[in-house]
């Protein structure tokens, strides 16, 4: 069964003894931030900060703490799950509206700054940041509610920048600014992660997001209709913030911490004038620390989803991948079945060839790509640099690569560390499967218990 909201998924987890409540008092001010860093990377556990300096609603971090809170979402078994999400991906399934909605439970509900716990992420950021808003917008073109999670900075009591740096709603807001003409716009916190996650999705223009969540969920997500310009919006979400999109008022935006773990400044954003603030009763705040576990893992999920299929097809001695955390989709292990160097070498380039990939590293079947310190015990130890490592220079790479020459082009690096016809005469040194079954045993006896 998928989870209705924000607040049921975080019952059924504290159900489990998957929540780590943490009952002291800290500040939004990098407080919160450092300790969502620090108990994330330790623990594979939903975060909740029942209380927060200066506030009266808690802090909810770490919602994707693992990949099986994606599945649960689905109502599919774990290992069913990237399978299961590409072919959700191809249908959907329309948002249903209904009358008494639970953000709508209290309204005109106080000022941003003096409501919402928003938190200042890192030391230089130019101010707190809202990072888990989903913007909605009515498209004039086709009518369809378009949809996007944009990063907003907190610019006064009831101003917001909004860094709107992709498509639909880049697309919407310029046909806008050309006309000189304020923008309408609805932005909802608070969301179960698959309503959430969908909202990251890149869709053609004219379909709503929601349809796609709504095929991921499995079932119809409700929305309602937001009081000032009748936009279409979750209906089970925690906070709804309405307004407009001022394009005769633009300022620089940040600097921020992105999740590559630089700041970035986008020199004009335009400012979003909050003209009523609503919310459920005793709500709750969703905060994405962007350099974080939950930000990664979403990331590198749907990227793996979306081209694992693609590239077993072409590449049939491929089998498994996996995304170095913390790196932003952007060095990739690859595990392959033993082929030719030649082989090798067009999956190195073709894998280089995504925007998103910077560094490739492929190994023999032995050796585990998610273990880091075994890929790294493969690159020196069964590869030549002059003959297995590819540079390539000229690629389309990251925006938030800030080692990039200019901006979107990069080079690239493809390493060959499989050993395939290098390796010769050496054998790798290994335990008996009786001994390694002694061992599993102790250490699953003896540690649990300790």
């Amino acid at each position: 069964m998928p989870f209705s909201d924000l607040r049921e998924l975080i019952n059924f987890y504290q159900d489990r003894g998957e929540v780590h409540e943490v009952k002291e008092e800290f500040s939004p001010d990098l407080e919160i931030s450092s300790l969502v860093w620090a108990l994330s990377d330790r623990r594979e556990k939903l975060l909740l900060f029942k209380r927060v300096r200066g506030y009266k609603i808690p802090v909810a971090a770490n919602l994707i703490f693992h990949r099986n809170v994606i599945s649960m979402g689905m109502d599919v078994d774990e290992g069913r799950l990237e399978n299961s999400f590409r072919e959700r991906l191809k249908q959907t399934i329309d948002p249903v509206n209904v009358e008494d909605a639970p953000v709508m439970e209290e309204t005109d509900i106080g000022h941003i700054n003096d409501v919402l716990p928003i938190l200042k992420h890192y030391e230089g950021d130019s101010a707190p940041f809202i990072t888990t808003a989903v913007v909605s917008a009515k498209d004039p073109e086709s009518g369809i509610t378009a949809r996007g999670i944009h990063r907003m900075e907190l610019r006064g009591r009831n101003e917001l920048g909004m860094a709107l740096l992709n498509p639909p709603l880049l697309d919407i807001y310029k046909d806008y600014a050309r006309e000189g003409k304020p923008m309408p716009v609805a932005a909802v916190i608070g969301l179960e992660p698959l309503t959430f996650l969908s909202s990251a999705l890149r869709v053609p223009r004219g379909v709503d997001k929601l349809s796609v969540g709504g095929a991921l969920r499995g079932e119809p997500i409700e929305v309602t209709k937001s009081t000032l310009a009748g936009i279409d919006v979750p209906a089970r979400a925690e906070f709804l913030l309405e307004g407009i999109l001022d394009p005769q008022d633009e300022r620089q935006d940040g600097p921020f911490g992105e999740i590559c773990g630089y700041y970035l400044t986008v020199p004009k954003t335009p400012t979003f004038k909050v003209e009523r603030i609503s919310s459920r009763k005793s709500p709750i705040y969703h905060a994405l620390l962007p350099r974080s576990r939950e930000a990664d893992l979403m990331l590198t999920f749907v990227a793996e989803a979306m081209f694992s299929p693609r590239i077993k097809e072409v590449f049939p001695f491929v089998n498994a991948f996996y995304f170095v955390p913390y790196t932003f989709g952007s060095s990739l292990v690859v595990q392959v079945e033993r082929t030719s160097r030649e082989d090798i070498r067009t999956l190195i380039v073709h894998l280089l060839s995504m925007a998103m990939i910077k560094k490739v590293v492929v190994v023999d079947q032995d050796v585990n790509p998610e273990d880091l310190r075994e890929v790294e015990w493969a690159v020196v130890t069964r590869c030549q640099p002059d003959k297995d490592f590819i540079v390539l220079d000229g690629m389309k790479g990251q925006a938030i690569d800030p080692s990039s020459p200019s901006p979107l082009q990069t080079s690239k690096l493809g390493i060959d560390a499989t050993g395939f016809e290098r390796i010769r005469g050496w054998k790798r040194v290994s335990f008996s499967p009786k001994a390694v079954s002694v061992a599993e045993s102790y250490l699953k006896t003896k540690l649990t218990s300790n």
